[in-house]
């Protein structure tokens, strides 16, 4: 058996029995979740996760504190719920829990257009606000203060109110994030730690503090760096990028990815340094339509199940995320070219395409 079907089937044993990952019914009904008083808990039957819906009227930053409170699930913490897809919108209005129509979550906004607008407010994890519901009262001025949202379901709206104004307290949602709590260690089997050793130097992140820009912004960052945005081109790839990027302490929900629209190659999708690579991980197995347009990211915690990592094709290449970079195989230390790199290059068949190389 070849080493990237040892990974695959480790990678599938670690995720299914996770060194025994607690289910959510287990957690709320026995586990830390059971000792929890004062809100009530509910399962999410399609992802598996555990909310949180609580009964103490709270700013935002002492609701959001309450969460992060909670015990962890599975090593991950809890936060103000992000809600990103409808399915999820349509399990957290319809819960029975959810017994008051003004909720807390984790959407804010730190500083406005001119005119302000809804696309101002992004998720505390930093993915823009997509979902196909209005606001009731945005701030009609831009050199407003900092607003947070809440959830108001009946009738279904956004509310932009004052973070620290008491009487814009309420009652908050959580559910556990992507991120490990304090002191707990990556469970990870260290098969198949060792077997992603290389693979995982060549990915490195720019900015400690997860800095987040477009996709040229970022790809241009990279370069600067003598490298390019992340490519995942096998199953070892997709499963390496998976154990250092979101089994870490400093998780991400998603960053972009170094795979590109060819318009000029019967409108098709190639890696950005021109390896003919033909994987292609597309969340829900779903491959987009042909002429397609936009960037594509690479995202965890995918509904279809995904949970290594899934790419998601996206129309607004503008949007800022997080993003990583992979250091060019075809540079030097010094970032020359050498030319047998190049000659070799040639021979594959594919264009040179070091763009951050020097000369």
């Amino acid at each position: 058996m070849n080493l990237i079907s040892n990974i695959v089937i480790l990678a599938t044993n670690f995720l299914l029995v996770g060194g025994q990952q607690q289910s959510c019914q287990d957690f709320i009904s026995t586990g830390d979740g059971a000792g929890v008083t004062g809100g009530q808990w509910s399962c999410d039957p399609t992802s598996g996760k555990p909310y949180y819906f609580g009964n103490a009227f709270l700013s935002f930053n002492a609701a959001r504190a309450q969460c992060q409170a909670l015990p962890p699930f599975n090593g991950k913490l809890f936060d103000l719920a992000v809600i990103e897809t409808q399915e999820e919108l349509d399990f957290i209005v319809n819960n029975p829990k959810y017994t008051d129509f003004i909720r807390i979550i984790g959407l804010r906004a730190e500083t406005f257009s001119n005119p302000p607008r809804p696309s101002d407010f992004k998720w505390i994890n930093g993915a823009p606000l997509t979902l196909d519901i209005s606001f009731n009262n945005l701030p009609s001025f831009s050199g407003s203060v900092s607003r947070c949202a809440q959830l108001d379901k009946n009738p279904l709206a956004l509310l932009a109110e004052n973070c620290d104004s008491s009487s814009s307290d309420q009652e908050e949602i959580c559910e556990v994030s992507t991120i490990l709590a304090p002191n707990v260690a990556p469970n990870v089997p260290p098969s198949v730690a060792s077997a992603c050793e290389e693979v995982k130097t060549r990915y490195f992140q720019i900015d400690e503090d997860n800095q987040q820009l477009s996709w040229e912004d970022a790809q241009t960052a990279c370069m600067e760096k003598n490298a390019h945005l992340i490519t995942v081109k096998s199953h070892k790839e997709n499963l390496c990028a998976f154990v250092k990027y979101q089994t870490s302490v400093r998780s991400l929900d998603a960053f972009w990815l170094g795979l590109v629209n060819d318009f000029e190659e019967k409108k098709k999708f190639r890696w950005i340094d021109n390896d003919l690579s033909p994987y292609r991980n597309w969340c829900g197995g779903v491959t987009p339509t042909p002429g397609s347009v936009g960037c594509v990211l690479f995202r965890f915690g995918d509904p279809s199940g995904a949970t290594t990592g899934c790419f998601e094709l996206v129309a607004d290449c503008s949007t800022p995320h997080s993003f990583v970079c992979e250091a060019n195989t075809l540079c030097d230390k010094n970032g020359f070219q050498t030319l047998a790199q190049v000659m070799s290059k040639i021979i594959q068949g594919t264009q040179n395409n070091c763009k951050s190389c020097r000369k």
